[in-house]
């Protein structure tokens, strides 16, 4: 979810560089202990970015992934308590997640020295109303920068609305835009479509097994997270971390097996009433498409993808949406064969070093 910022965006260069000198030139402090309710409260602004998709912000509040921002109280004992002093100061906060994690408890809250690879994805942030996002995510990003260069993360990525507050004011700070995300989407509402079978053909070689919760072991989401090392190019690969959030969310995954070796794998989720009650609203998301290199070009892929659309328009599906970015025209030309079509929707693709 990304919530716009109403406010005119200054595309004057200089402007914007004197106005975010002056506001940067009011003491602030970084807040390393982030209440609950200083939490809660940035997170109900005006300008919030959100793609945490399976976290909840509360699970990452002792994180030092999390970096926050405040203005300093000029005497702070006029604040009754240090809680308060954080939950009348905080200003700013925004949350990085490394690419890479090693390997460490699923409950364990995930910190930066984790990470063992150099990029890490921007994944939520917020600016009080009364505050500039210029100079706030100016003085946030420098705390990141220093907190990532101590554990080898180099490269910030980060995905926004075209014209969303957060990512014209990331470009105003350095970030580049290196790419676009796009969103295709298959309706299924058609009683033609919904009555028909839709091809779901046998390789010969090829095994497609569903996998089930119960199944996601450690040798499993080795197998898994090596293939998609090898399926996608960074920064778009799954940590183990990551992966076994994604699956744990998935509504049907199925795997590729030949000779026993996992060659490919799909997740996708369903979103429906909360009650596994399908309705016209119901709609599938196919997360999560991957096929080894090596044996790519085979027809797996067809086969996976056709399988779970099988199975979302059995779940009660009446549209499957995914995405794809704008420079990978072969996938867009493999889900058009599907009868997928662009939707508006487009997401900038943005990045910097650190």
């Amino acid at each position: 979810m990304i919530r716009h910022d109403a406010e005119p965006h200054n595309t004057h260069g200089n402007s914007a560089d004197a106005a975010r000198q002056q506001d940067a030139a009011r003491a602030t402090t970084v807040i390393h202990e982030i209440t609950p309710l200083a939490l809660a409260k940035l997170a109900n602004q005006r300008r919030v970015y959100d793609r945490l998709d399976w976290w909840p912000l509360e699970a990452w509040r002792t994180s030092d992934a999390l970096i926050a921002v405040g203005d300093a109280a000029p005497n702070r004992s006029q604040v009754a308590s240090q809680a308060a002093f954080q939950t009348a100061s905080l200003s700013a906060a925004l949350l990085i997640v490394p690419m890479s994690v090693k390997d460490m408890d699923p409950a364990e809250t995930i910190h930066l020295h984790h990470s063992a690879s150099p990029v890490a994805w921007l994944r939520w942030c917020a600016v009080a109303e009364v505050q500039s996002p210029s100079a706030r995510l100016a003085q946030v990003l420098a705390e990141v920068a220093v907190r990532c260069r101590r554990v080898g993360i180099t490269e910030l990525w980060c995905l926004s609305e075209l014209q969303g507050w957060l990512g014209l004011n990331l470009r105003d700070l350095g970030f580049k835009r290196r790419d676009e995300l796009i969103t295709l989407s298959l309706s299924l509402s058609l009683a033609p479509l919904r009555q028909a079978e839709l091809p779901v053909q046998p390789l010969a070689g090829v095994l497609l097994r569903v996998l089930q919760p119960s199944q996601l072991d450690q040798p499993m989401l080795d197998a898994l997270q090596t293939l998609d090392f090898a399926a996608f190019a960074s920064p778009w690969h799954y940590s183990k971390h990551v992966l076994r959030q994604a699956l744990s969310e998935a509504r049907y995954v199925a795997v590729a097996e030949i000779d026993g070796r996992i060659v490919g794998y799909q997740c996708s989720i369903l979103n429906d009433d909360g009650r596994g009650l399908a309705s016209q609203s119901t709609y599938g998301h196919v997360t999560r498409l991957a096929v080894h290199p090596t044996v790519q070009h085979r027809g797996i892929g067809r086969w996976l993808f056709a399988d779970a659309l099988h199975q979302l328009v059995q779940l009660g599906a009446a549209e499957v949406t995914l995405n794809t970015l704008s420079s990978n025209t072969i996938a867009q030309k493999f889900y058009r064969r599907f009868g997928f079509v662009p939707l508006s929707d487009r997401m900038a693709v943005l990045s910097s070093e650190l």
